[in-house]
């Protein structure tokens, strides 16, 4: 394993139409007497629900997660790190059930541990975690989302997706029932490696180009979180942007040599991108250039007041540490004044180290008090605006529909109407139909086409995924369409109906 400069800051920000924050980012603390063990914990959640529901989620599952992976005695992070969000779902769904303020609640989340040159992600939702290497950005995660289930079986383009009016529909999420299915991965890290951790309010408003940009740009990681949630803002802002970027240096290089290294990268960025739009034209090409040179001139104070960061050496061998008892986030007000660093690219350090040494990025004497200890709130919201990301109804009193057609094992192929008889919907739900072969999870059944009130579907089946000569089950679930996607119900078998496609 190598050793790391690692260089991490992280903000969040109402946005311009939000009256609130739901959601929650944050980090390991410059003092965690538990990083050398169990590495660095990164946390991103999206909360929704009705009230305050939102911000309760989001919080709670942050908190939960953060001090249950670091208190667990289990050496391997990969367990460990499932393990923390499966015991923090179901704590938070059975409270949700109890306490009416809070029925419904929800909540994203993506959970990275850097440990060495190894990185443990755990992820539920649509909030993202991408990996800049060598120029070129990479989508670590993959969205739990209606539309991203349509791309993976060729019913929608990536190009659809991005504008269909159903990309925020959210099909996975923390809290909304009693267990819950969570990515779970590792990769391995290479010096000069940028993770950049986000909620949907920054990758709906900024594009994967310009996230590359601004991040490799930037000097330092601070500055590339504040110019981030900038441009999200001057792009719209229309929900709460969260933002963190982590950046592993290597520690031969000079103090001196960091920026040239940083914008080396950069530069290669570059290059790769005008080298594959050649056809687009120098026009085009011009205006992109225009559009990423606007977003790296923003000034770095212009943007958050409130954001925390970390500076660590992270050795490829530490000795065994005690467990934080203190929350995520530093104390409201920023770090004790003993406690503040030199500037951050004045005080690389080199070599392995038995004992990371840790110091706080810069950090704006104007800064403001958290309000809570797992959240960071930043600025106020220009204007109020709707509830945003809503939790949908329980489906315990919604009886699955009953199929008339077409009937079971009926051999079919192109154009093929389904149909149903209705039950009482909730406010806000529809039906929508599913389907998933024979040797598959029904738990994980694709739509056919997007939700309906209607108790009839025709559909064309070619594209779907669908192979010939197979069968299929399709049955009929109640789901929620606004203003969250959630599916009130599970397909299964004993409610499905076995069709065969040929």
């Amino acid at each position: 394993m190598s050793t790391f400069i690692l260089n991490a800051y992280w903000g969040s920000d109402p946005g311009r139409t939000r009256d609130h924050n739901e959601d929650a980012i944050t980090g390991t603390p410059f003092d965690s007497p538990a990083a050398p063990a169990r590495g660095h914990l990164f946390i991103v959640a999206d909360g929704m629900g009705g009230h305050n529901a939102g911000e309760v989620a989001s919080s709670e599952a942050v908190r939960r997660v953060y001090d249950r992976y670091y208190a667990d005695t289990e050496p391997d992070v990969f367990r460990s790190l499932e393990h923390a969000l499966r015991v923090t779902n179901n704590e938070l769904y059975q409270e949700a059930q109890s306490d009416p303020a809070q029925h419904g609640m929800g909540t994203t989340m993506t959970a990275a541990v850097v440990k060495g040159d190894h990185l443990t992600v755990a992820h539920v939702g649509d909030s993202r975690l991408y990996l800049i290497r060598g120029g070129k950005i990479e989508l670590v995660t993959h969205d739990h989302s209606w539309v991203e289930e349509q791309v993976r079986v060729g019913v929608l383009t990536r190009q659809q997706a991005e504008s269909h009016p159903q990309r925020n529909v959210i099909t996975r999420a923390l809290a909304t029932g009693p267990d819950v299915r969570a990515d779970a991965f590792e990769r391995d890290l290479r010096a000069g490696d940028i993770l950049v951790f986000s909620s949907d309010g920054l990758t709906t408003e900024v594009d994967e180009a310009q996230i590359a940009m601004v991040a490799a740009g930037a000097a330092t990681a601070r500055d590339g979180v504040q110019r981030l949630i900038r441009l999200a803002n001057d792009n719209g802002g229309e929900d709460n942007i969260s933002v963190g970027i982590i950046r592993l240096h290597d520690p031969a290089l000079p103090p001196g040599k960091t920026m040239t290294a940083q914008r080396a990268g950069s530069m290669a960025w570059l290059r790769g991108w005008l080298s594959a739009n050649r056809l687009l034209g120098v026009l085009g090409a011009l205006a992109t250039l225009a559009v990423v040179v606007t977003a790296l001139a923003l000034s770095a104070d212009g943007g958050t007041k409130s954001e925390h960061g970390v500076k660590v050496t992270v050795a490829a061998t530490s000795p065994a540490a005690g467990r934080p008892t203190s929350t995520p986030n530093p104390p409201a007000g920023g770090e004790p004044a003993s406690a503040r660093p030199p500037p951050p690219d004045t005080s690389v350090a080199g070599g392995s180290a038995v004992q990371p040494t840790v110091t706080l990025a810069p950090t704006s004497t104007a800064a403001q008090a958290t309000p809570s200890p797992a959240r960071l709130v930043i600025g106020k919201a220009a204007t109020p605006s709707p509830e945003p990301k809503a939790a949908p109804p329980t489906a315990d009193a919604i009886p699955m529909p009953i199929l008339l057609e077409p009937p079971r094992e009926e051999t079919v192929k192109g154009q093929i109407t389904f149909r149903w008889e209705p039950v009482n919907l909730p406010a806000g739900a529809a039906y929508e139909v599913v389907w998933w072969r024979p040797d598959e999870d029904p738990a994980n059944a694709r739509g056919f086409a997007p939700p309906t009130t209607q108790t009839w579907l025709t559909t064309d089946l070619e594209g779907h995924g669908l192979q010939l000569d197979q069968d299929f089950y399709w049955t009929v679930i109640v789901v929620r369409i606004t203003p969250t996607y959630r599916r009130l119900q599970t397909a299964s078998i004993a409610n499905g109906r076995l069709l065969a496609y040929k």
